[in-house]
């Protein structure tokens, strides 16, 4: 089974996780609410069984077609007679591309080799999985019925910037904490329709178009939520991978000059952050040009800046643009996407490890979480010797000098190189995450752990850490439960309760009002925990680790290596929920992470 096919599985059935909670069923539906937004009236549906109405499908934004890609998004208006539109289904997606490598690329992952075009393109099962809509930014809406004033919880999907969609549902969590806030799930352009970037799209367009909808979508929000029940001014922003990468960047946007405008807590669970290029940079504009070239709109010849090419990528049909997105996508190192965000110098000023360390920051307070294994999706097997180590540390991170190498190497090793039985770390004593593992040990250990704290984990540190240094400060989890990979969490928090056989039903609705009691009462505290002393410290004090315990042997469904992994299921499973230090973590983790702070610059995150 090809990588790419096993990664892009594994985080689609974790995003299945999302959506299982159900739709609105005809037979419980009494009656169909309307909201009149102004351009349009929206007729939604009420379920007796959730007490919620439903509406799928809401437009926040004209079509970004034609004339309009690559441009900031724009409100929509009435054209003619007010249309009434039933919102009973859930929207069209935006066109999808997978992550790199894929078949046709040359070498087993460890190189960045041009793709086999021709081959990409007549792969069914690559083409089948890049389908989508170009008009699609709509959201959905999760409202209780009849009540007003209610927290909002904003859920920013995620996908490398490259899939995903706003089908999520969060009807289980609105459930499980009382029907006591309103969810609003979101879409975004994804891949080139919203992250292409060079001085020619700066220049004729706007960088970061996929970001610049997820503002809109919160601007949506703050005018029309009220008509919903619910309250502008108590609005949560969430998001998992890419979602909780976005809401990192939205805490950050316009050099923290937003403040409350928006939001006024966030959650990030798994923050995707890649190397963000300044918009002009060397790798956004090669990949626009291969991206232009693919659609027919540049001819590999020397350019100069103009309108040219953009134009002409304006004149193409979807298809053709589709086919280029994904075929550039699928050319890079594993683990990685092509198109992602891009310091623009307006909404995106710095980079986020510099201004979350200025405490320049939009919100108020911060919940974040990261899983225990989250490298082992996005990184090439056959590292074990120092040599390949190093070898795959200069690929993902060719801007590091020797010295940083050197340095990273001496953080980063295992402890030994030798294989050993697979299991999971306890955290704070025995073996760490240098070496040890659910999924492998020595030095392939240690290069799944380095992706995931570079890429996944510091990046939620930071977060924690400056949201620690405001009145209202942060709070940190991890999320332990076997398999512990990356996305495997939402089950956890979204549900369905129940449906998981390696998660209990007490354990997913402990999280889900971890995030209840944080989205209603601004405050996050656990609940098999006593609220201690210690959450009134930095991050650096503690941290919430998730677990559980007792249970009989069996597996999950998730399959992280394209097959069912080992764990321990019901009956039996009892929540274990400890308060432990962060900065000792896996061997001093607090310590890689400042290290990694002090070079992120250079890589540029």
């Amino acid at each position: 089974m090809r990588l790419t096919t096993i990664i892009f599985a594994a985080l689609a059935v974790a995003q299945a996780s999302e959506e299982v909670a159900g739709f609105p069923s005809t037979s419980s539906a009494l009656s169909s609410p309307q909201v009149d937004l102004g351009y349009a009236v929206y007729q939604g549906s009420r379920n007796v069984t959730s007490g919620l109405d439903t509406y799928f499908g809401i437009r926040y934004a004209v079509p970004p077609t034609g004339s309009s890609r690559f441009k900031e998004p724009q409100s929509p208006t009435i054209v003619g007679k007010k249309l009434t539109v039933r919102a009973t289904t859930i929207p069209p997606r935006c066109p999808q591309a997978c992550p790199a490598p894929y078949q046709g690329t040359s070498g087993p992952g460890l190189t960045n080799s041009p793709i086999n075009t021709t081959a990409v393109n007549a792969d069914p099962y690559f083409q089948a999985l890049i389908n989508g809509n170009e008009d699609c930014l709509f959201l959905n809406v999760y409202a209780p019925s009849r009540k007003q004033n209610l927290p909002v919880l904003v859920w920013i999907h995620g996908g490398g910037y490259g899939f995903g969609d706003g089908s999520q549902d969060p009807t289980a969590t609105i459930k499980e904490n009382g029907n006591t806030f309103i969810g609003v799930s979101i879409q975004y352009r994804l891949g080139a329709f919203g992250f292409l970037s060079s001085q020619d799209v700066k220049n004729y367009g706007v960088p970061n178009a996929g970001i610049l909808d997820q503002n809109l979508a919160l601007q949506w929000v703050q005018k029309n939520i009220k008509l919903f029940g619910g309250d502008p001014n108590k609005v949560t922003i969430s998001g998992n991978s890419a979602g909780g990468g976005s809401v990192m960047l939205h805490i950050i946007a316009h050099g923290g000059g937003l403040g409350t405008n928006l939001f006024q807590n966030s959650i990030s669970t798994s923050p995707y952050s890649p190397p963000q290029y300044n918009y002009n940079a060397p790798k956004p504009t090669k990949d626009y040009l291969a991206f232009a070239q693919l659609a027919g709109c540049y001819d590999g010849s020397s350019v100069t800046i103009s309108s040219l090419i953009v134009n002409c990528l304006r004149g193409k049909d979807t298809t053709t643009l589709q086919q280029a997105n994904a075929v550039v996508s699928a050319s890079g190192i594993i683990g990685t996407w092509a198109f992602v965000p891009v310091t623009d110098g307006k909404y995106i000023q710095q980079l986020p490890s510099r201004q979350l360390a200025s405490g320049k920051l939009n919100g108020k307070r911060h919940l974040s979480v990261h899983n225990a294994e989250e490298g082992a999706l996005f990184v090439q097997s056959g590292i074990t010797d120092p040599n390949s180590f190093k070898s795959y540390i200069k690929l993902l991170f060719p801007s590091l000098s020797s010295a940083d190498v050197s340095k990273v190497l001496s953080l980063f090793s295992p402890s030994s190189s030798k294989s050993g039985s697979l299991f999971p770390t306890l955290g704070d004593i025995g073996p760490t995450a240098l070496n040890q593992g659910a999924f492998a040990t020595g030095y392939q250990q240690a290069a799944y752990n380095l992706y995931a704290e570079a890429t996944f984990i510091c990046p939620s540190y930071w977060l924690a850490d400056a949201f620690s240094k405001k009145q209202d400060g942060g709070y940190k989890y991890q999320y332990s439960v076997v398999p512990a990979m990356h996305t495997t969490d939402v089950a956890g928090y979204f549900g369905p309760i129940g449906g998981v056989p390696n998660l209990s039903p007490e354990f997913q609705r402990a999280f889900m009002r971890i995030w209840g009691n944080f989205i209603t009462s601004c405050v996050s505290p656990v609940p098999e925990l006593p609220t201690p002393r210690e959450f009134s410290l930095p991050w650096k004090a503690y941290i919430i680790n998730l677990n559980q315990t007792g249970g009989v042997p069996g597996t999950t469904p998730i399959p992280p290596v394209g097959a069912p992994y080992p764990a321990n299921v019901q009956p039996g499973l009892k929540n274990e929920f400890t308060l432990e230090n962060g900065y000792t973590w896996e061997g001093g983790r607090g310590e890689r992470c400042e290290f990694w702070r002090s070079i992120a610059s250079k890589v540029p995150q």
